[in-house]
């Protein structure tokens, strides 16, 4: 019943009745939508032939399995209408033994390593840039608070913090955050929430709204993922991006690097700490060609958006789900992106 909540919440299915196999009978057949929850064993024909009746009276159906369906049942389904559990819901997150790993949706990864994060690098570039990446490590900055909608998961918005029910896979007890009365957990406490930022502009603030924000480790060092600005609604406008102080680009409408600190640093304070900007890129980054320091902060906004994604696809529970898996997701997406510069190189 779970996922069917999920998939009711991602499809735009808020008014679906939600019925088990067994109380197909008693779906009247006409308009409305309906999500049908199979059982462990998966459907058998006749209940897939249930299904079809009640799609070709106009109900919009949608089927949740966690098992493989025979093609004797495929055959009687409706197209688009099938949503296996685990697989991803247009995320932009393709899930695999366990590892989540970065792809585009159209499953092309030229889409995204030549089209958008590669587009702009001289060749001439490519193989110094693969050996500045190698060495380094990347993952989930676990040290680093990130921030949610309050929920059950995690009511005060900090789903790593020490005391709340959040369980966290592969985080041990001793790495979650212990906040007290500082700066972060103030926030929420004042009655404003962190993820409607604030960012000082010249004399004005503009604003963004997120679902997610966390930072990432690059080497060591925190960057900042803030994970769909200007989300409205059903998150038809994505804008994620990493937010860095060095980048004259960051959010829609932030061009002058230097002033948007104002509430985006306590989105990357350490417990007991009150900084008062942003934490600097490491300096390898820096030494890079502008071209190639971009490449690198083009990723970091890809990873921004499949974050974003992911949260409206499956919520909250699937970072805690995947938990420190994401650290090894991250690096096989550096993995890539070094292989592809090689690629590039040799070209």
């Amino acid at each position: 019943m779970f996922e069917a909540g999920r998939l009711a919440e991602r499809q735009g299915l808020q008014s679906a009745d939600v019925v088990e196999t067994g109380a197909l009978g008693s779906v009247s057949p006409g308009p409305g939508q309906v999500i049908v929850v199979a059982s462990e064993a998966g459907l058998v024909v006749s209940e897939a032939r249930a299904v079809a009746a009640l799609a070709s009276s106009g109900k919009e159906v949608a089927v949740v399995t966690a098992a493989a369906l025979s093609d004797d049942v495929l055959a009687w389904l409706p197209k688009d209408c099938l949503y296996t559990v685990g697989e991803p819901l247009g995320s932009g997150w393709a899930v695999t033994d366990g590892l989540v790993t970065l792809t585009p949706e159209a499953g092309d990864p030229s889409v995204v390593w030549d089209d958008w994060i590669l587009e702009a690098l001289p060749i001439k570039d490519a193989g110094r840039l693969a050996d500045a990446l190698r060495p380094v490590r990347v993952g989930v900055a676990w040290d680093r608070p990130i921030f949610v909608p309050s929920t059950q998961l995690s009511d005060q918005g900090i789903l790593n913090i020490q005391g709340s029910s959040t369980q966290i896979h592969g985080v041990e007890p001793e790495e979650y955050l212990r906040f007290e009365k500082d700066l972060v957990t103030l926030m929420w406490h004042v009655g404003s929430n962190p993820l409607n930022l604030l960012s000082a502009r010249g004399d004005f603030y503009e604003a963004h709204n997120a679902v997610l924000t966390l930072n990432i480790s690059l080497g060591g060092r925190p960057v900042l993922l803030v994970c769909g600005p200007y989300f409205d609604g059903q998150g038809s406008h994505d804008y994620s991006a990493c937010v860095v102080r060095e980048r004259e680009r960051n959010l829609p409408g932030l061009i002058e690097s230097r002033t948007h600190s104002y509430q985006f640093h306590t989105l990357q304070a350490r417990p007991r700490t009150n900084p008062d900007d942003l934490e600097p890129l490491p300096p390898w980054i820096n030494s890079l060609p502008s071209d190639s320091r971009e490449v690198v902060l083009r990723l970091f906004d890809t990873w921004a958006s499949a974050f974003f994604r992911a949260l409206i696809a499956w919520g909250v529970d699937w970072i805690c789900r995947y938990g420190k898996d994401l650290d090894a997701a991250l690096q096989a997406d550096w993995e890539t992106l070094i292989d592809r510069l090689e690629q590039f190189a040799r070209e």
